[in-house]
């Protein structure tokens, strides 16, 4: 009968530490299983529209560096003057795989507002083109530099 007890009480002892041992395994692994198993995507830029560029004129009045930045809603020409000239969006033109703001200008006390303007790609040296409201063709003007400028350009 000793080696039946002995046999049994081995057995006993295995199938609780068996099942202590798998609980232990099972609670282990839940955490893991309720995790994704892949790295969550990077999420990527809605707005594939300019926010910031510049370029060098010399035919207009006053000649010099315009600075062109998104505020809000709005889109602000900057002089060198300090003079500050306000475009409103009418509508975004697709283009490829960007986004073209269509502006136009917001009468100041300098400037009437007959004037439309497409802004760019967000590429270095793309085309800042404009128009007269009711022409249907744009007109290329000057290429630009994106923000943030490394250099200035000297002025000739």
């Amino acid at each position: 009968m000793k080696p039946l007890i002995s046999v049994a009480t081995v057995a006993f002892c295995l199938c609780i530490f068996g099942c202590k041992s798998e609980q232990k395994d099972t609670q282990a692994t839940a955490p893991r299983h309720a995790a994704p198993t892949t790295a969550p995507s990077p999420k990527l830029p809605t707005d594939t529209s300019i926010t910031h560029f510049w370029f060098e004129t010399d035919n207009d009045d006053p000649p010099g560096r315009r600075e062109w930045a998104k505020n809000a809603d709005l889109w602000e020409e900057r002089y060198e003057d300090g003079h500050v000239t306000r475009f409103r969006i009418v509508k975004m033109v697709p283009e490829g795989q960007y986004q073209r703001p269509q502006l136009v200008r917001i009468a100041d006390d300098k400037f009437d507002d007959k004037l439309e303007v497409l802004l760019p790609a967000p590429l270095e040296g793309a085309w800042f083109e404009f128009r007269q409201p009711g022409e249907t063709e744009w007109h290329q003007y000057r290429q630009i530099h994106l923000f943030p400028a490394t250099t200035r350009p000297s002025r000739r």
